[in-house]
């Protein structure tokens, strides 16, 4: 078959490199363009606009927010999937295998359950989540919420 590249592992890779050759330029070019127009024609908008921009680039927090939106929308299918686990209708793999693809957090005891394709949108990346017994038997669930 031949070796292929997701398209995650392909926009991981690419990104900076966009950002570097593509976007910043252009906000440089912008940004030149505005100071002529600004002393050529005593018009502010351009400056106006492009400084709205950067403040809410800088004090908005996209990221966050996109991690709120995604945690409402999905709310209701991660708790299907926790009640699953704790009533043992979803059980982690028997093998006891560490996780190929380690998360940040991810402890070395945890056991990985395959999700079913209906819950395919509760963990971001891969069809399993990490799920590890702390103290006495209290599962802790690992859901990947952004694709990294």
């Amino acid at each position: 078959m031949g070796f292929r590249l997701s398209y995650k592992e392909i926009r991981k890779s690419v990104s900076p490199y966009i950002w570097l050759f593509f976007v910043i330029p252009f906000f440089l070019l912008l940004t030149l363009w505005t100071g002529i127009y600004l002393f050529s024609s005593r018009k502010w908008l351009p400056l106006a606009i492009q400084v709205i921009t950067v403040v809410l680039w800088f004090f908005i927090p996209f990221e966050q927010l996109n991690l709120d939106i995604n945690f409402k929308l999905h709310q209701q299918k991660r708790e299907e999937v926790a009640a699953k686990i704790q009533s043992g209708v979803l059980k982690p793999d028997e093998a006891n295998y560490p996780s190929l693809i380690p998360l940040p957090n991810e402890s070395d005891n945890s056991s990985l359950v395959d999700l079913p394709k209906e819950y395919a949108s509760v963990s971001r990346g891969r069809d399993d989540i990490a799920v590890e017994t702390k103290g006495k038997g209290h599962p802790y669930f690992s859901l990947q919420t952004l694709e990294s």
